[in-house]
């Protein structure tokens, strides 16, 4: 009868502690009117022992990773606790809370922006101080409102500087990717039969290597600008590989083409035509992904892409696929042109640059 008495007790307690126990809701990268923002929200709480910190995510950008401490050094510093990885959009994160000491939370990627909590604050100061020391502006004297807005405009100033940086990012991406490689392609896939086809196609590749290479390092600055991690979403990496595989198509152009002159050869020539179409593929949707991930970085009433716009550029991509794929009604005059200079490689490649018209008038 004690032992039951006793074991009845512990599970009582346990029911108890646990009804006493909450789960505190914590929205990453969404204020509570739905905006998007890179903060935390509410970006203060205090929990007990037993509580749960439930994290909820809100873009594909962010982390809900504790810090080592409030200092300048130790603000944006890693800690032993919360969650070291960007989490997906939608995703939720609940970090168990094992005392009643001061915790701090920062979001990785935009630190230094000022995106961090405290949970059991010391004081009603203990927020300000750790913001300050996450920008690194200086301390904000207590009971002083002038101080703690310089740190904010401060902050301000810096997103600011940030969304110009990304701004034109985005645009050189665009004209780059969405604009100059389809234009490029299809003056290959048209205009092999009618003139000098290559120069104009190379120009427009090159062209567009340009504007990726500026906006690629536009966006280094960019994260660099906000003390951000590089390379750390889906957005970024992908942009990397992009990047270094849009170099590699140019190598297969030349090499495709040298190998076409010498031996007649035109394996690498096809590689080269597969691998543009894949790389526009993956443009496209990292396009997509940016976004976005761009109402998290130009929070507040700043210009907002529409939210059709990745509605805009599959429609723009898939009437590039319909143009491409219409070019090979050239297809079976191109094979010809081939099978007529199949003995002389150095002569078809010469054809192949040269006027249908020019060749009948000859």
């Amino acid at each position: 009868m004690l032992s039951w008495l006793i074991k009845t007790g512990i599970v009582g307690l346990c029911l108890l502690q646990a009804a006493m126990c909450a789960d505190i809701a914590i929205q990453v990268g969404q204020d509570m009117t739905g905006q998007s923002v890179l903060q935390f929200y509410p970006n203060t709480t205090t929990a007990k022992q037993g509580d749960n910190l439930v994290f909820h995510f809100h873009s594909s950008t962010h982390t809900a990773t504790g810090a080592k401490g409030n200092s300048a050094a130790d603000a944006c510093s890693p800690g032993t606790f919360g969650e070291q990885t960007v989490q997906a959009d939608g995703s939720t994160y609940t970090y168990p809370v094992t005392t009643t000491d001061p915790l701090y939370f920062m979001c990785l990627p935009h630190c230094s922006l000022g995106m961090v909590m405290v949970v059991n604050p010391a004081d009603q100061y203990a927020l300000g101080d750790y913001v300050a020391a996450a920008t690194g502006q200086p301390a904000p004297a207590h009971g002083s409102s002038s101080s703690s807005g310089s740190v904010s405009n401060a902050v301000e100033e810096k997103f600011n500087k940030v969304r110009r940086i990304f701004l034109v990012h985005m645009l050189f991406m665009i004209i780059g990717w969405m604009l100059l490689i389809p234009i490029g392609a299809l003056i290959g896939r048209y205009s092999r039969l009618r003139y000098d086809w290559v120069p104009a196609h190379r120009g427009v590749q090159l062209s567009a290597y340009l504007f990726v290479f500026i906006g690629f390092f536009l966006a280094v600055a960019g994260v660099s600008t906000a003390g951000g991690h590089h390379f750390a979403t889906l957005h970024m990496e992908l942009g990397l590989a992009l990047f270094l595989l849009l170099f590699v198509q140019l190598v297969l152009a030349q090499a495709g083409r040298t190998l076409n002159k010498r031996r007649g050869n035109r394996y690498l020539s096809f590689v080269h035509i597969v691998t543009g179409i894949v790389l526009f593929a993956l443009s496209v949707w990292n396009v997509h992904e940016g976004f976005k991930i761009w109402p998290a970085i130009n929070q507040g009433p700043k210009w907002q892409p529409p939210r059709y716009a990745s509605y805009i550029i599959y429609g723009w991509t898939g009437l590039i696929f319909l143009l491409y794929v219409g070019g090979f009604a050239l297809l079976p005059k191109e094979l010809k042109r081939g099978r007529e200079g199949k003995h002389n490689p150095s002569e078809s490649v010469a054809r192949e640059d040269k006027p249908l018209t020019q060749e009948a008038s000859s």
